[in-house]
């Protein structure tokens, strides 16, 4: 009997070591786990919801789109996509095409007004309030209500086909206090010549003439009246004997102080412009079949709406100077 209950005794120990060593393993295993989870370099893409948006939050290792735009195009890239939705019910656009040209107009018209405030910080303001906008490395975040992210991979996927219109609205975009560099001797200097000349840096006057004369287009917005008079002019480049008479642009004409654009072959209906010098107006004369009219444009408005659009301006002045080059062969072939 006492050699049993020693053997007993001798089980019950093993038992406990037993245990004991299951036990102390186990947590060293469990600590070693929650270490190795401390350590924060995982190697996973974090992605998630923004509080307040909904807009897909991706941050990512890679930096390769970087130098395809500069750091003003990612801001209006990302600035899109952020109020994508609000210019889809408050405009009713309805593709990105829309939304591009939409974004340009309240820009060039001042309803919309972008500030640099630094290298990589913007921000935005329109009637209903302002958001700031941070182009970060892989992303462009917007601050309004709440954060919302937008990845440079995405953004380009969205509006690569639109960067040239994206470049041209990047000239609204005015500096704040972060960015003045300038001495006060050159910026009296700068400041003199922009007194000199109301469109010094922007259009010459040419430009501004022709600025105004398709300011004067029906259509809602500068592009749309660009490409209307791109559409007149295109129907104009044809051989001679058919060229639509009474819907022919051509010009420069000058008259005194005015200067004036045609609008069929015979210039009885016309458009003609008076700069006025250093003066914030621009004075207008638009007549046909006997009857003149005036009226009087504001020339800052006329710059800051049309010189993103120097570029379209100049090749419709090429235009508008090739035709009047044709207008006697013109005359000859239909007989006048």
């Amino acid at each position: 009997m006492k050699r049993k209950s020693i053997i007993a005794i001798i089980i019950g120990i093993a038992v406990i070591i037993g245990c004991v060593f299951f036990i102390v393993t186990k947590q060293k295993s469990n600590t070693a786990k929650i270490e190795h989870a401390k350590g924060g370099n995982t190697g996973l893409v974090i992605k998630k919801k923004s509080k307040n948006s909904g807009v897909k939050v991706s941050h990512t290792t890679s930096n390769s789109s970087d130098g395809q735009y500069s750091t003003d195009e990612w801001m209006l890239m990302g600035y899109m996509a952020y109020a994508h939705d609000n210019y889809v019910q408050s405009r009713h656009i309805k593709n990105t095409s829309d939304l591009v040209t939409d974004v340009g107009e309240d820009l060039s018209d001042g309803s919309l007004k972008a500030e640099n405030n630094g290298n990589n910080a913007y921000r935005l303001t329109d009637k209903f309030g302002s958001v700031d906008v941070t182009v970060e490395n892989d992303d462009v975040k917007v601050t309004g209500d709440g954060s919302t992210y937008t990845s440079k991979s995405e953004l380009k996927d969205t509006f690569g086909s639109y960067a040239g219109q994206i470049k041209k609205m990047t000239q609204t975009i005015t500096k704040g206090d972060d960015n003045e560099s300038q001495s006060s001797d050159s910026s009296k200097q700068s400041s003199s010549k922009t007194n000199n000349s109301p469109s010094q840096g922007k259009l010459n006057d040419t430009e501004l003439i022709i600025a105004a004369y398709l300011n004067g287009f029906e259509a809602s917005t500068t592009q749309g009246k660009i490409n209307l008079a791109k559409e007149i002019l295109a129907k104009d480049n044809v051989p001679a004997k058919q060229v639509p008479t009474d819907d022919f642009i051509n010009g420069i004409y000058k008259n005194g102080n005015y200067y004036s654009i045609a609008s069929n072959l015979s210039t009885s209906h016309y458009a003609a412009f008076n700069l006025n010098g250093n003066s914030d107006t621009i004075t207008e004369r638009y007549g046909g079949g006997g009857v003149l009219n005036t009226k009087h444009l504001s020339k800052p408005t006329i710059i800051k709406r049309w010189t993103p659009y120097k570029d379209d301006i100049d090749q419709i002045t090429t235009a508008i100077e090739n035709n009047k080059k044709r207008c006697t062969e013109i005359a000859k072939a239909i007989g006048r």
